[in-house]
C-alpha cells in the first residue's frame, strides 16, 4: 500500500515529543555523528539540512550560516520547546518558506491567467532567504537583515 505525504507528516508529528528521548538513548550514535560533520564541514561552509527534526545535528554545528527544513510542525515546535540552538534557523526557514509559498502561488495565478509576473528585480535574504520583489528599503521582516544586505538574483 502506498503511504501519502499526510502519512509521512502524521508519523512524524506523532513521535516529535520523543525525539529527544530517542536521542538521549542513543546519544553514542549522535554524539559520533556531530564529531564527523564537525570534521568534514568547514567553520566557513553554509549548511542546510533536509529532516532536520527538532534542529539537534544543526544546531550543534559551529558554521554561522546554517539552515535546518523540516515538514513536520511538531518537529518544528518541539524545537522551540526543547530552545535547541538550530531552533532560530529553523524558524528562519520555516517563515521564508511561507512567504516563498505565496509567491508561488502568484507565479501560478499569473501563467493560468496566460500572463507573467510583473518585471521586477528579485532580491534574497543571505540569511534567512526572504525573497523580496523590487529593492528592499527595510530591514528583513524575518531575520532583521538590513536592505543593503539582500543579494539581487
Amino acid at each position: 500500500m502506498k503511504k501519502s505525504p499526510s502519512d509521512f507528516h502524521a508519523h512524524f508529528d506523532r513521535i516529535a515529543d520523543l525525539r529527544s528521548v530517542y536521542i538521549r538513548r542513543n546519544r553514542a550514535y549522535y554524539r559520533d555523528i556531530q564529531n564527523w560533520l564537525g570534521y568534514v564541514i568547514t567553520a566557513d561552509a553554509s549548511v542546510i539540512e533536509l529532516g532536520s527534526g527538532t534542529g539537534n545535528v544543526i544546531g550543534n554545528l559551529k558554521n554561522r550560516k546554517k539552515t535546518g527544513i523540516d515538514f513536520s510542525s511538531r518537529m518544528l515546535e518541539q524545537a522551540r520547546l526543547e530552545n535547541h540552538k538550530g531552533k532560530t534557523m529553523i524558524s528562519f526557514a520555516e517563515q521564508a518558506e511561507r512567504v516563498h509559498a505565496e509567491l508561488y502561488k502568484q507565479a501560478l495565478a499569473a501563467v493560468e491567467a496566460g500572463h507573467d509576473l510583473k518585471n521586477a528585480e528579485i532580491y534574497i535574504c543571505p540569511v534567512c532567504g526572504d525573497i523580496h520583489i523590487g529593492e528592499p528599503n527595510a530591514n528583513c521582516p524575518i531575520c532583521g537583515v538590513k536592505p543593503d544586505k539582500y543579494r539581487k538574483v
